[in-house]
């Protein structure tokens, strides 16, 4: 006997239907999964992007800070400037912690803020990361053989007068009165007077040699920019020392008789002539010959007859430094390290890096 099922009317619907939700389910779970990915990744690739651009900045200012318009010692105000790079940008600023007390130096903090202009529509918004690192102010360094040290030897007129390398900053080391080489050398015309210091005159050799002892950029000063100066001569202004704070570098090109008293680095690439009852407080630099006229005061170091160090020997000065009349030239380190503090730099402190710094 055959047995007939009855016919299930209505199934097949519902079980298409059940099908089809779960397959859009499944798909929707798929594409969620698939965009959270994409999220994620992507963010994770801009967070690092930003990351690298920080770090990229703030290196960057560390090494080339007077390229961004920031020179010499960093006082208290907050330095700041943004350092475009590649796929962002970066807010980099420095302020000061604590400021130099005695021989301890400055201590300043650099924090750069990286902003990454990758922009991917799975991640909207910018990403950002902030670094920091803390850093000290190291002021240059002057290897100072004498109160004068002329390349080109010197010649001393009349008794009267002090040459002396004994410091006058106390405690500090003693140097020769006078470092020259052995010819031309020192001369003294119309007195018995002679330098004082440790030794009284150094003798420095040949005056090849004695360019060779001079431990200071002279090529570099002239002629590739390696010193950016407060004031240029001449197109520039002889600048007012009524700050006492003021301790400028400035850079004369050709000869120089110098308009007044002042204070800092001067360097000048050709002759420099002194004249009436001028004094200058720290270091004088001078490609040329260097005359002293009248009383004279420098209070700090001289260095003159560099263009010894870059010209060939037929064009080396066919005399040497002159000084005449009564005038006071002694070696002061306290005065020398002032006047070169405008040439230091940013060093960072060791195990000072940090990241992820707060934004403020």
């Amino acid at each position: 006997m055959a047995i007939r099922l009855a016919a299930r009317k209505g199934f097949t619907i519902p079980m298409m239907l059940l099908f089809s939700t779960v397959m859009v389910l499944t798909l929707a779970a798929s594409f969620t999964l698939i965009s959270t990915e994409r999220h994620i990744n992507d963010g994770y690739h801009e967070r690092a992007e930003a990351y690298a651009i920080a770090e990229g900045a703030l290196q960057t200012y560390l090494t080339n800070r007077s390229s961004y318009g920031h020179s010499g010692m960093p006082t208290a105000a907050p330095e700041s400037v943004r350092i475009t790079m590649s796929h962002g940008y970066a807010d980099v600023v420095l302020q000061r912690i604590r400021p130099a007390i005695g021989a301890a130096p400055g201590v300043y903090l650099i924090r750069s803020r990286g902003t990454s202009t990758i922009s991917h529509v799975w991640t909207p918004g910018l990403a950002q990361h902030t670094v920091a690192e803390v850093a000290t102010w190291q002021t240059a360094t002057m290897s100072t053989l004498g109160a004068w040290t002329s390349i080109t030897g010197l010649t001393k007129n009349g008794s009267s007068g002090t040459l002396t390398g004994v410091n006058q900053c106390a405690g500090g080391p003693n140097v020769a009165g006078v470092a020259v080489p052995s010819s031309p050398g020192y001369k003294q015309s119309g007195g018995k007077s002679v330098p004082a210091g440790s030794p009284p005159v150094d003798s420095l050799g040949t005056e090849q040699q004695a360019a060779n002892s001079v431990k200071i950029d002279w090529n570099g000063i002239v002629n590739q920019n390696a010193i950016t100066p407060t004031v240029s001569l001449p197109s520039g202004s002889w600048p007012s020392f009524a700050d006492t704070s003021f301790w400028p570098v400035i850079l004369a090109t050709g000869n120089l008789s110098l308009p007044g008293s002042g204070r800092g680095l001067l360097i000048v690439t050709g002759d420099l002539t002194i004249s009436g009852s001028s004094s200058w407080n720290g270091v004088v630099l001078v490609g040329g010959n260097l005359t002293s006229n009248g009383t004279n005061t420098v209070n700090g170091a001289i260095v003159s007859g560099l263009n010894v160090k870059i010209l060939p020997q037929a064009q080396w000065p066919a005399t040497g430094a002159i000084g005449n009349g009564t005038k006071t030239f002694a070696y002061n380190s306290c005065n020398v390290t002032r006047a070169l503090s405008g040439l230091g730099s940013l060093k960072p402190l060791q195990n000072a890096w940090l990241d992820n710094w707060s934004n403020y």
